[in-house]
């Protein structure tokens, strides 16, 4: 009888060691926690990313490609652009350096320029400002989802799927759907601009400007009423790395379909930067 208890014991455990560990069932709130303590705790990155922006005409959209490093928390931050028409453009951003300009690198035949973030021309086919730039800034609006649907209501509406392929990795996939997306209301207050509410609400900037046909960024709003959408999209998509828990992958959609989508490649987190980088002085950059 102990012989044969003991075989069947032995079975158990072979089985046991042979058999895939059974994943346990990821919330969305549980999740977002986890994009949160990663992105908070790794400061410095270097990785590809490959967008696609919806023109402000609404008539196709504007794809493109760059290269970038980031330094944590005081946001510094490099770009050079791969794809035409600005291909080989370097841009820097160092506040405490350069103050709230960007340090734009053209061409060898171009001085430097140094450019607003919310000027013309660094927002010219672009949906967001250099301050957007990175991982923090999707994980807070995440966040920002989740606490004000509170944990019950964001896992009932936030579907994970887990084991998806995206970019070569295995990823959860978040998908939000706002069953109530609409556009509502809004009288602008004196001093206020489009990019603040759009911070302040959580809320597309360039929705607002798309829907209410502005044609720009700048555009004169103080004192008038506008319509600005109730949430910042009527779709969301994310892919979220299951080894870094950072989301590589973002697609946001309207009622139109989608209207702007990320894809972060060749990720290095923890990036190692020498003491002069994110200035002009740096060798690796062509300022």
């Amino acid at each position: 009888m102990y012989y044969f208890l003991k075989k069947v014991s032995l079975f158990t455990l072979f089985l046991f060691v042979l058999s895939p560990v059974v994943e346990a069932q990821m919330t969305a709130s549980t999740l977002i926690k986890l994009m949160s303590d990663a992105t908070s705790k790794t400061m410095n990155y270097e990785y590809t990313m490959v967008t696609s922006e919806r023109l402000m005409s609404g008539k196709g959209y504007h794809n493109g490609k760059s290269f970038n490093r980031i330094q944590m928390p005081n946001f510094n931050i490099y770009m050079k652009i791969l794809a035409s028409p600005n291909e080989g453009t370097e841009i820097l951003f160092n506040k405490s350096k350069y103050g709230n300009t960007c340090v734009v690198n053209a061409g060898k035949l171009i001085p430097n320029l140094n450019l607003s973030p919310f000027g013309k021309i660094m927002r010219k086919d672009q949906h967001h400002t250099v301050y957007e730039s990175g991982f923090k800034y999707s994980v807070d609006l995440l966040k920002f989802v989740n606490t004000k649907m509170g944990n019950d209501a964001f896992n009932k509406f936030a579907k994970i799927e887990s084991d998806i392929t995206f970019s070569g990795r295995k990823c959860y996939r978040i998908t939000m759907e706002d069953a109530n997306f609409k556009y509502e209301k809004y009288t602008v207050k004196a001093g206020e601009t489009l990019y603040s509410i759009a911070n302040a609400k959580k809320v597309s900037e360039y929705l607002i400007v798309y829907h209410n046909k502005l044609g720009s960024y700048e555009a004169s709003i103080e004192g008038k009423t506008i319509e600005i959408p109730s949430s910042f999209a009527k779709k969301a998509i994310i892919y979220v790395d299951k080894l870094t828990n950072h989301p590589i992958g973002i697609e946001m959609q309207d009622e139109q379909g989608m209207f702007e989508k990320y894809e972060f490649t060749n990720v290095v987190y923890d990036a190692k930067f020498d003491s002069n980088e994110f200035t002009k002085d740096c060798k690796l950059y062509g300022f």
